[in-house]
């Protein structure tokens, strides 16, 4: 059973709820070092090729992670962030209250008990794929799957190079080459900038409960990099 018809076979896209993967991607490092998203320039890979002694594309990249899968991630965001209001309001008001941020966490809080606080992400490109709406998308001859990245578990990724040594991406002979960090926005990240503003975060309960406080973060893993797929207690492998 290849990926695909492994993750239709696993996966019931009319699930109210959310079902757990985790998945191995593999790809080369042409994602990792390369600073745009086109194409580097010619200049740029015969930079790096006499700088490192092998062009990224050469670098074997693998990533472990656990996602959640599923059409409903409307009310997932929703139910997390109304959680996190609540507890937010919590510290809020154990340590002597604030009635301009107790105004606003209650109307977060209310917002997402009608299922209408904050929206995720839409659709990035391509469409989706039809009665397979949130979870699988089709985009120029390429299957996508639809994943958030909602678990504490850190990413394990690994790189190696073309001698089969693991490296670190981090190194400084790699730094001219990284792609820049994406600052972080939506409207999710607009409120939480919006209560730091007014709230005491030299409390530890206080500053806790906000960082909790953050926007479910969607991927579109390519279905022909996942190498292995673990879901409902069975790993499939391409």
């Amino acid at each position: 059973m290849n990926i695909l018809d492994a993750i239709k076979a696993n996966i019931n896209p009319r699930n109210t709820g959310m079902d757990m993967v985790s998945i191995t991607l593999g790809g080369d490092g042409t994602k990792v070092f390369n600073k745009t998203n086109g194409e580097r320039s010619a200049a740029k890979k015969i930079l790096m090729e006499s700088e490192i002694g092998y062009a990224p594309e050469a670098v074997k990249v693998e990533m472990k992670n656990t996602y959640l899968v599923g059409s409903n991630y409307q009310k997932l965001q929703n139910n997390r962030i109304k959680k996190s209001a609540k507890k937010i309001l919590t510290a809020v008001q154990l340590a002597g209250g604030n009635d301009t941020a107790e105004l606003i966490l209650n109307g977060i809080i209310e917002a997402g008990e009608k299922g209408e606080a904050f929206e995720t992400k839409s659709l990035p490109f391509g469409e989706w794929v039809k009665d397979w709406e949130g979870i699988l998308i089709q985009h120029n001859g390429e299957m996508y799957l639809r994943v958030y990245d909602e678990t504490p578990a850190k990413k394990i990724t690994t790189y190696t190079d073309p001698n089969g040594e693991v490296i670190n991406p981090n190194d400084e002979k790699f730094s001219s080459f990284r792609k820049p960090a994406k600052k972080a926005s939506g409207a999710v990240n607009n409120l939480k900038e919006a209560l730091e503003k007014i709230l005491d975060l030299t409390d530890p309960d206080i500053a806790q409960a906000l960082k909790e406080m953050k926007a479910i973060k969607p991927e579109c893993p390519k279905i022909s990099n996942i190498l292995s797929i673990r879901m409902n207690g069975e790993t499939y492998t391409a």
